[in-house]
């Protein structure tokens, strides 16, 4: 479709394929009832070469954890940003 998506890929180590799986699809239930612009849901997951990954929408801008660790909130405003992803 060319169309720019992120690929993050796991330690081998992480489980093997059987539980791999088992896990994305008890995932892709729990997506399944979320429709949100700012929520990236996986398009594929997979094992490569014994390699779990997973394929979700690009966000250029950078991930919510990211733009959180760089700077600090007062309570108030931890509050109402929390306040704001409740709703």
């Amino acid at each position: 479709l060319r169309q720019q998506v992120a690929l993050k890929t796991f330690d081998r180590g992480a489980c093997d394929e059987g539980r791999w799986k088992a896990r994305v699809e008890g995932v892709s239930r729990l997506n399944a009832v979320l429709n949100h612009p700012q929520v990236a849901l996986p398009r594929e997951a997979g094992w490569w070469e014994g390699t779990p990954y997973l394929i979700t929408d690009l966000a250029p801008q950078g991930s919510l954890a990211t733009s959180l660790a760089e700077r600090r909130f007062s309570l108030i405003a931890a509050l109402r940003f929390v306040v704001q992803l409740a709703e």
